[in-house]
């Protein structure tokens, strides 16, 4: 059996061999992979056995397509390995600290799920249907309107369905902002 670390955002119990948490996607911090901290300056780096601070980056690896399609006919696209700003110097706890982070190569879908792709699942998967998914069903166009008033779990078992898995926040977050700390995708105003 392996040792086990706990994860310091959620608590999670995973085997000391993780990098990231498997429950959160939290970056695990190990005294046996020399992690002391978030790198938020030149002395946490410097503690982590870098020169200096990282500049954020976006290096696209040669072996993957750019986009790939998935079995829900939704288009992934490819958000490159390397280091970007997550979080925000604001007074929100929610969003500290403002540091550089890491992440591998990832897919994450061009748009959200709509809800004829939701009711598609439904349908197909025999899964509940959420109490207010036809709330709006009388609206123009509802179908290819974003899927709304779903839990957690419903996006997890749709996730499941289309063999994917839902972003943890550092990739939601480096997919949404950019790897420059931006506010928005398109800029700071």
């Amino acid at each position: 059996m392996l040792p086990a670390m706990f994860c310091g955002r959620c608590g999670e119990k995973n085997p000391d061999i993780n990098r990231f948490c498997f429950e959160c996607g939290a970056r695990l911090m190990s005294p046996r992979m020399g992690n002391e901290g978030p790198l938020v300056d030149e002395v946490s780096a410097w503690l982590q056995g870098l020169g200096e601070m990282p500049e954020p980056s976006l290096d696209y690896p040669e072996d993957l397509a750019r986009t790939i399609s998935g079995h829900d006919g939704a288009t992934a696209v490819l958000v490159p390995a390397g280091f970007f700003w997550m979080g925000s110097h604001k007074e929100k706890k929610d969003e500290k600290p403002h540091r550089i982070v890491y992440l591998d190569s990832y897919y994450i879908d061009e748009s959200p799920v709509t809800n004829g792709q939701y009711l598609q699942f439904l349908e197909k998967s025999g899964h509940r249907k959420p109490s207010y998914f036809y709330a709006r069903k009388a609206e123009a166009d509802w179908e290819k309107h974003p899927v709304t008033f779903v839990s957690w779990d419903d996006a997890q078992a749709y996730a499941k369905w289309v063999h994917r898995r839902l972003p943890t926040e550092a990739e939601w977050e480096k997919a949404a902002r950019g790897v420059d700390g931006r506010i928005w995708p398109w800029g700071n105003t």
